[in-house]
């Protein structure tokens, strides 16, 4: 899995964000594999981290992220008929 965050983190929100909680679907294989919360919640607090956002204290964080999937894509999948 892999989450990203483009641009470094401005000033006023450096280091002010945690993740409150995540939320992941039922995916119904085999067109969707189920995402596993704390797996995207790793992905989520580290792609936060490397961009400057991420405090190591999510009790000082000003901001609390809800992380859910909005949508998934389908590429790696070749289906059969």
């Amino acid at each position: 899995m892999v989450v990203e965050v483009s641009a470094p983190a401005p000033a006023t929100l450096r280091e002010s964000v945690a993740v409150a909680n995540v939320t992941t679907p039922e995916m119904k294989p085999p067109v969707h594999s189920n995402v596993e919360a704390d797996k995207l919640r790793q992905a989520v607090e580290v792609s936060l981290e490397r961009a400057g956002y991420l405090n190591a204290s999510p009790a000082a964080a000003t901001v609390l992220l809800a992380v859910a999937p909005v949508s998934l894509d389908n590429a790696d999948f070749g289906g059969t008929r």
